[in-house]
Formats: structure tokens, sequence, C-alpha cells
């Protein structure tokens, strides 16, 4: 039996930057990984979508610049070359974080592993042994209760970034962030899409002016067929294409398309754990933890897609408006509940967690939404006050109002809420170019209770989009 200070089951988003934090202060360290160190944001999410979009923005901006003076009439796509430059980002991004584990003395484990006891880890036919065990394995697809969806071929957003070659035309299923992003890249690169969505609109997280807004771009700018409030009944393939059958507005239709992607979102899958044998509590929803990450038994914690974020002891109260921040799946979310994980398995890793326990607080997290203008929100949105009955300011610019708009002239718009005061903030949502920049200012705001007259005050520079807060907040 091998014996460690810390032992990470899962090599993603949660667990290397644990493993690397425990490891900083000399601990010995092992990370169990069933594929390759790096996880879903390196190999099939975050990196190679955003390489991939990277391309596609160039593509479709270029053929719009003949006004400024590009010429763009020969301009072609070599996809097997895109596939290239992708696969070579995510190869760089995987090699970084792999040299960083070796820099860090952490041996990996390359199989799945599962508890013996509450200190024992068996993996293939090896049995480790550990004081602490972070269990961050992550989620996998979610299947929804469509017909014969299990016997008709499909993509997921896993595997949608290899493809070798672009299909003509391509019917996806979910119109949720990942599905939205998925529309857009699609779109720009030259393929027929069309989205559906149950909700009455897209991005049904977000509030009904951000949906519509994402809708007409997608309609008006993208040519994308958007249909909401739909329902997908079943999915079929015959020698020709695929065919959806669905609902919406009451009527039955059947529309065919050369590939189906599932945007449905994401599961927990805990089987082979065998986490009643660790002594940790968990159901269909994850596992159960405490605010510091820890689970029912003192020596184990969870993070990332794994953990049951449902639990309200996750999610702590916004002090003004009361509400609960429940918070979404996310590759910045798993990063700092690895973090706070390891803070409180070994304080001396993290300067905060020698004073006192560590306690995750999303507040002033980030929900992102990589379009073309960025979707960036935090805390709570209106239609969300509205449901709860809180009474709330709200000020919303669009990006005309803004300075840089006389370079950009880019469609969107920043929105502030706060108390009925109009001195705390309560939430923000940006959808421009660059949001998911423009965000860290106010999620910083937010985090801290800063108030309004602070942002109203704020000094901006020329010529860019951050000049839209204190011009929001002055209309609090």
């Amino acid at each position: 039996m091998e014996t460690f200070d810390f032992i990470v089951l899962g090599g993603g988003t949660a667990g290397v930057p644990a493993a690397l934090q425990v490891a900083s202060i000399g601990c010995k360290v092992a990370i169990v990984e069933p594929l390759a160190v790096g996880g879903d944001a390196v190999f099939f999410s975050d990196i190679p979508s955003r390489a991939l979009s990277r391309v596609s923005d160039f593509f479709y901006q270029a053929k719009l610049n003949s006004e400024i003076g590009l010429n763009t009439a020969t301009l072609s796509l070599n996809f097997p070359i895109t596939q290239r430059y992708k696969n070579l980002t995510v190869k760089n991004a995987a090699a970084s974080i792999s040299n960083d584990c070796q820099k860090a003395n952490i041996t990996i484990f390359k199989g799945y592993g599962s508890f013996v006891d509450p200190t024992t880890i068996k993996v293939g036919e090896h049995l480790l042994s550990a004081k602490k065990i972070l269990i961050s394995i992550g989620s996998e697809i979610f299947l929804p209760e469509i017909q014969n969806i299990t016997t008709t071929s499909f993509l997921t957003a896993d595997d949608v970034m290899n493809l070798p070659k672009l299909p003509k035309s391509i019917f996806i299923i979910g119109g949720g962030s990942c599905g939205c992003e998925m529309a857009e890249y699609f779109a720009k690169m030259g393929v027929k899409v069309t989205i559906a969505e149950l909700a009455s609109r897209l991005l049904p997280k977000e509030d009904e002016t951000t949906g519509t807004f994402v809708k007409n771009y997608f309609i008006k700018k993208l040519g994308i067929n958007v249909l909401t409030g739909t329902r997908v009944e079943a999915v079929d393939k015959d020698k020709i294409s695929s065919k959806i059958m669905f609902i919406a507005q009451g009527t039955e239709q059947i529309v065919r398309t050369e590939l189906i992607l599932l945007a449905t979102g994401r599961s927990v899958n805990l089987s082979g754990l065998n986490l009643d044998d660790a002594g940790v509590r968990f159901s269909d929803s994850g596992i159960a933890v405490l605010p510091t990450l820890q689970t029912s038994h003192k020596n184990i914690f969870a993070a990332g897609d794994c953990i049951d974020s449902e639990r309200d002891s996750l999610s702590p109260q916004n002090p003004v408006s009361g509400f609960i921040a429940h918070h979404d799946s996310s590759s910045q979310k798993a990063i700092l509940q690895g973090q706070i994980a390891a803070a409180n398995a070994f304080p001396k890793s993290c300067k905060a967690a020698r004073r006192k326990k560590v306690t995750a607080n999303y507040l002033g997290l980030s929900r992102i939404t990589r379009l073309s203008p960025t979707v960036a929100t935090i805390g709570i949105t209106e239609d969300e006050a509205t449901r709860i009955g809180l009474d709330i300011k709200k000020s919303l610019v669009s990006l005309s109002q803004s300075s840089h708009n006389a370079i950009s002239q880019d469609d969107g718009f920043l929105k502030l809420i706060s108390d009925r005061s109009g001195n705390k903030l309560l939430g923000a949502c940006i959808v421009a170019q660059g949001a998911e920049s423009l965000v860290a200012v106010l999620s910083l705001a937010l985090q801290n209770e800063l108030p309004i007259s602070a942002l109203a005050s704020l000094q901006t520079p020329f010529l860019a989009y951050s000049d839209l807060i204190p011009i929001a907040a002055q209309r609090l």
C-alpha cells in the first residue's frame, strides 16, 4: 500500500488546483484520473470550444468587413487546419497542467478509484491510503427522456469539438448556455442551425431581456431557426439523415437534419465510488457537503459537479436581498471549490484558513455565456427578484451610450439591480464584447458590499465599455 497526505479523485478543473495547493506546502499528493489530467475543461469544453469559437468569430467578422475596406471576396475556410489549431491549443494546455503537476511532485494514477474504507482507495491493482481525500470526479452528459435517444446517433458538447468536417445542418436540443454557444459557432461557420428550447426563451436562467436579445441576435444576425417553448418528443435516423419530431405551439412537427447535438445539461454519476464504504452521504443529486466542502466524513471533501449544489448550506444569502445564491456549474466555480476544500483539509496551504475555516461564497461568482456579445451575470436577476417579491430598482443602459460605441457600434446593454433605496448592488447583467472582464468590477462590488455611490464615481478609461458602469449607477 502506498501512503499519501492527500488523494484527489478526479484530475479536472476542481481537482488539479486543489492538488497543487496542497503540494505547495510539501505534502505528498496523488491524483487518480481515468483519462488525462486536465478534465473536461481542457479536452472537451472550455479550451477547445473557445479555440474553435475564436476561428468562427474571425471568419464571420471577415465576411462583414467590406465596409471598412477589407476585401474578402476570396475568403475560404480550411477546416482540417482549424482542427489542427484547436488540437494544438488543447495539447499545449494539457502539457502545461501536466508540467505543473510534475514540478509539484504529484503522483498520477491512471484509472478509476473506489473507496475500500474512509482512508483507502483502490485503483486497479494499487491500494492507496491518505489522511485526507477529495472527490472531484465531475459529471456526465444528461440524457433527457426522448424516444429513441439511446438508439439514434447524436453529438454531445464533449465530442462535437472533434468533427472531421462541418455538417451542412445541425439541430441543437437545449437552449441554455452550452446550446447557444454551439449554435453561434456553427452558424458563423456557415452551417444551417436550428435550436430548440423547452422554456419560453433561450438562456432561461437569465432574465427575459437577455433571452429576448439573444433570440433576436440569432434570428436577425445569424439566420438561426429558434424554437422556444418546444418539446422534442422523438429522434430517428435513416440512410438519408436524422429526423426530429417535436411539439411547438401545440403543433407536432418533423424536421430533417444532418446532425443532432444534445445540449441538455449534465448529471452526476457516483456509481463505482463505493461511497457507503467511506461513510459519505449522497443522493441522486450528488454528494452532500457543508459550506466548507466537507462531506459527512470529516476527512473526506468534495468539489465540482459531483456535489449536491441544491443544498442551501452551500448557497449563502445576499445580506441585502435575502436571496439564496444558488449557482450553476462552471469551471470558475469548480476551481474555487477545489481551493476551498484544499484550504480546509490543509489549513497551512491557505492564509485565510489558518485563522478560521474557509466557506464557499458565490455572491460574486459570474455566470458566463461566451457569445459575441458575451453574456455575463452576477447576483440576482430581475426575473428572480420578481419571482420572490423583492422590491428592487433597476438601471438599464444601452451600449450606444458608451464612448466606445462610436468605434464598435455593437448591440448590447448593461443592467444593474439594486435594493429599493438604490444604495446596495444586488445583481448585474452585461451583454457586450468583453463582458467577462468588465463584470469583474461589479463582482468585486457585490461580494464586498460596496455602495452604489462607489460605482457611480468609478473612474474609467475613455473609449471603453466600462464607462457604462458609472452611467448606470448614477441612475439608480
